[in-house]
């Protein structure tokens, strides 16, 4: 088997597997059943998939889960728990199955048997049941069951319903792309259903009639203009859907009889008028890129190209609507032109940021006039492919980006080099040619910085899914929210994030959240609320996990830090202080150990992940009102600022993120055998950083770091202070990893390697492992 079919086939299974576990937490969330047919697809996709690479049980799982979704979708059963039980039951075995695809290449030879009884048992739920299928006349298509209740709502909301049925131009050779590009004008999230189902539509090969339950605010001739823009469709028919108390009808045809609403009599008179005047008339079809700015603009470059436009015989949007930029992307205009089709068609093509989609031209007949065949070579034409190259993505391995990363870091080193070599040299050329050379590797230093920014969406995709679960099998009800999906992070913090995310809801589900019982009894709502948000602000990201539960209990937090002897018995601590005990290791506030809690292995590693990746972690709490974590993290771990100092004769890097302040290192104290100093009315314990690196020998250290983590605070001594520098940081060699005090290195513009401090690792050295 191919390791590139097989690598797409993994990433594209993961998709429609996420679309289908997004999909169920929206249905049992809010009971939208307008998701039923975008969790079928994935179903249908993933199976159609599995079948073809030869994965029998993941091809058997998704033909048991569609049969089910099936039944949901044309009101044979009804939506319930179980049902979405067994699909979530259904999801974590392709899961499973998936990853020992992705790690071996082969289908783990499991016993798929379970699941499969679990999901044909969900089919013999009671069958949904409305008052208005037993009222309401047998219409000539009744709407289903799922359509029903969403078309109910959607008309109790304002909207309209309207069924249109469509069929295509004897000519037309691609219906379904026709079909496509009438969907593309339309709002998606108004579609409730096709027939044929998109099972059928997605197979490509079909070209009888499409019917479309639609709602929409938009009145019955907005609706019938979408479909006058679009060639080759005629529609058949436009009822419109009402709801009189518990009863709905469907209104006769709204088109009139036995006419197409696409053939404009009038129009098609003043073709022949002017083909008469033996001139050439052209109907053309348009559509702008998705950066196009100026509408109006383009297209009266348009319009000149094909001789003005007043030469316009038709237009659809009206030339009033473009003038005004109250269109869209795409327009069809009829016009009389000087030129031939094949000169219009390439002066069209060569204005920016149009793609020239139709091109026919209107031949004169005994009956009056004809539309000509379309004269681009296909339906979406040579410009609509340049366009469709410019937007159009491909999969990249991530180690070959990482591998990019590393080349521009080192063109940026020698670049730094450089300049210090034209500072000694001043020869014009070379200087000319350096800027040049700078401001090209900037550029690409910050292109490349952004191909590695991804959103934290596919982190946060994880947790509805978990936060349901848990909440299950807590007795709780939860309603979660997420916000700031589209937030962005370099790709490598990203990727570290999740578990510290993920301790942090399980703190919020089992410490934060009371049980249904006490909420009410403090005057809450028995649902409780947690909320996950992402959101930049200059140069870090910050991401909360906050719930409206009963806060940290300060005393009960205190008791258990004074039974383990991490606080003194008389020592009296802050609020703030008294949060941060959550972070020491082996603390935990639960009284008995469950499979969430009580082993005191949670917020630790939550803080030491964290400050691995430069960042901070802060909580909030308000005793019987709620907690709030607060992470913030650096955009990107690639470029750092940093101090650079020297100890000895050698330059090392600080982070500056962990920096509070520099100065002289003044006189010190010894303190419990430790040395200290007083820094602004606090006693700071000082780490000679010559001594932590065997260099005894020489002058004393002149200068102080002070850095901090959370409330405490240490200093490192060193021998002097150089500057703050921004650097591209490279990790270590695995065995230098090993090795406390170094987070990583640097190559300097004269090509000396500087090693990168880790500002933890010297406050460990002074306050050893019991520090919080």
């Amino acid at each position: 088997m191919s390791v590139e079919y097989l690598t797409m086939f993994v990433d594209e299974t993961r998709e429609h597997l996420q679309a289908w576990s997004d999909g169920l937490m929206r249905l049992e969330k809010t009971n939208d059943l307008s998701v039923i047919p975008t969790i079928f697809r994935a179903a249908h996709t993933i199976k159609g998939m599995a079948m073809t690479m030869g994965f029998q049980r993941m091809g058997e799982i998704t033909h048991s889960a569609e049969n089910l979704l099936d039944d949901v979708r044309n009101g044979r059963l009804a939506m319930s728990t179980p049902v979405v039980d067994a699909l979530l039951h259904g999801l974590d075995h392709l899961e499973t199955l998936l990853d020992d695809i992705e790690s071996s290449g082969q289908e783990r030879a499991m016993d798929v048997s379970e699941v499969l009884r679990a999901l044909t048992a969900a089919r013999k739920e009671p069958a949904a049941t409305s008052t208005a299928a037993a009222t309401v006349p047998e219409p000539v298509r009744p709407l289903h069951s799922a359509e029903r209740a969403v078309a109910e709502e959607a008309i109790r909301q304002g909207y309209r319903v309207f069924e249109i049925t469509i069929g295509f131009d004897k000519n037309c050779v691609m219906p379904l792309a026709r079909f496509q590009q009438w969907l593309q004008r339309i709002d998606q999230n108004q579609l409730l259903s096709t027939t044929p189902d998109a099972t059928i539509l997605d197979a490509g090969d079909y070209s009888g009639e499409i019917t479309a339950v639609l709602a929409t605010h938009d009145e019955m001739d907005d609706v019938g203009e979408t479909l006058v823009s679009v060639s080759e469709i005629i529609p058949r028919s436009i009822h419109e859907w009402l709801l009189t108390g518990e009863t709905y009808q469907k209104t006769g045809n709204l088109l009139p009889e036995n006419q197409n609403i696409t053939e404009d009599p009038h129009v098609r008179t003043v073709i022949a008028k002017v083909l008469e005047e033996h001139k050439i008339v052209l109907e053309v079809g348009i559509r702008l890129s998705e950066a196009c700015r100026m509408k109006a603009a383009r297209m009266f470059m348009v319009f000149e190209a094909v001789g003005g436009h007043d030469h316009l015989l038709f237009c659809e949007p009206h030339i009033t609507k473009i003038e005004a930029e109250e269109m869209d992307r795409e327009v069809l205009f009829v016009c009389y032109a000087e030129d031939s089709a094949a000169v219009i068609q390439s002066r069209i093509q060569s204005i920016l940021e149009v793609s020239l989609v139709e091109l026919r031209e209107w031949l004169k007949t005994d009956e009056g006039a004809t539309r000509g065949e379309n004269l681009i070579a296909s339906f979406s034409g040579e410009a609509a492919k340049t366009e469709k190259r410019k937007t159009s993505t491909i999969r990249v391995d991530t180690g070959k980006l990482d591998d990019l990363m590393n080349l521009v870091s080192e063109l940026v080193i020698d670049k730094t080099r450089l300049e210090r070599i034209r500072t000694e040299v001043m020869h014009h050329d070379l200087s000319e040619t350096i800027d040049h050379m700078s401001r090209l590797s900037n550029e690409l230093q910050e292109l490349i910085m952004s191909i590695r920014m991804i959103p934290v969406e596919s982190v946060f995709n994880r947790f509805p899914r978990m936060v349901r679960d848990t909440a299950q099998s807590l007795n709780k009800q939860i309603e979660f929210v997420v916000t700031g999906e589209s937030t962005e992070l370099d790709r490598t913090v990203v990727e570290e994030i999740g578990d510290p995310i993920l301790h942090m809801l399980r703190n919020s589900l089992d410490h934060g959240i009371e049980s249904a019982e006490k909420r009410r009894i403090a005057g809450k709502p028995a649902v409780g609320r947690i909320e996950l948000r992402a959101y930049a602000a200059g140069n870090h990201v910050f991401i909360e996990v906050e719930d409206d539960g009963g806060g940290i209990p300060r005393e009960k937090v205190l008791r258990k830090a004074r039974e383990r002897g991490i606080v003194g018995s008389n020592e009296v601590l802050t609020d703030h202080q008294v949060n941060q005990l959550l972070f020491a290791s082996g603390f935990s506030t639960a009284d008995q150990i469950s499979d969430l809690s009580g082993r005191g292995v949670g917020l630790d590693v939550v803080r030491t992940k964290i400050e691995a990746l430069s960042g901070k972690i802060d909580v909030y709490s308000e005793e019987g009102r709620g907690t709030k974590f607060v992470i913030r993290l650096p955009m990107t771990l690639a470029i750092m600022d940093g101090l650079m100092v020297r100890i000895g004769i050698d330059p090392y890097l600080i982070p500056i993120g962990s920096i509070s302040e520099t100065g002289r290192l003044g006189p010190t104290r010894l303190l419990h055998g430790k040395e200290v100093v007083v820094w602004r009315g606090q006693v700071v314990p000082i780490v000679r950083a010559r001594s932590v690196f065997g260099q005894e020998n020489g002058e004393s250290s002149a200068y102080v770091v002070f850095v901090s983590r959370g409330e405490r605070v240490v200093g490192i001594a060193v021998d002097e202070l150089v500057g703050q520098f921004e650097v591209v940081l490279k990790s270590l060699d695995a065995k230098l990893k090993k090795i406390p005090y170094f987070a990583g290195a640097t190559i300097l513009g004269d090509g000396e390697v500087s090693l990168i401090l880790d500002a933890n690792a010297f406050m460990d050295e002074v306050v050893g492992r019991t520090y919080v």
